[in-house]
This record gives structure tokens, sequence and C-alpha cells, in this order.
């Protein structure tokens, strides 16, 4: 699994929260995420620019807030977004040049 893109997303605050406002105004209606289908949409491009999976349905499910504001879902797509990648660290019991996303600053 190649992590360069979505740790580079990490690292870069001002892109990741571009990336984010894109994909919450692509799923947004009134200014909230409404339903689960709108959170889906709104991950599936945080997913593509970040070049990893889709989520899936119980993933979403865990994560769905009925009218999600853009701060919520902001927070929402960095700590998943974090955890999985610490995740793919932790199994894989490797680190890319020093890189993990415990310090994406690093």
């Amino acid at each position: 699994i190649d992590l360069k893109k979505l740790r580079a997303l990490l690292r870069d605050n001002g892109e990741f929260h571009s990336v984010v406002e894109e994909a919450f105004m692509l799923a947004q209606e009134n200014g909230v995420l409404r339903d689960i289908t709108a959170l889906k949409k709104a991950y599936d491009r945080v997913c593509e620019v970040a070049e990893v999976d889709e989520m899936t349905s119980e993933e979403l499910e865990d994560l769905f807030m009925p009218n999600m504001s853009n701060i919520e879902f902001y927070e929402s797509a960095r700590t998943m977004l974090t955890e999985l990648c610490r995740a793919v660290d932790m199994a894989l019991a490797t680190q890319e040049e020093g890189e993990d996303c415990n310090n994406p600053d690093e």
C-alpha cells in the first residue's frame, strides 16, 4: 500500500483544508451533509484525492451524524485519514524514510 499521497495531504494543512472544503461543497445541501449518501459523496472525493480506497458502508455508518457541518466533516476526515495511516503503518510495521502518520510534519 502506497501512502505517499495521503501523507503529503496530511502534512499540508492548506491543501488538506482545500480538499475537504471542496468535497464538502460537492455533497452539502443548505450547508450540511444531511444523510449518509451525502457523507459518502464527500468522503469519496477526499479518498480519491488521497489515493486511498473508498470507505465502506459500515465505516460511514460509524462516522455519520445527521446535518454534519463543514467543521465536523473536516475533523472527521482528519481523524479518519490519520487513523488509516497509523493502522497501515502498524500492520506493515514499517516506515518510509522516517515518515509516519503520528508525526506527519517529519
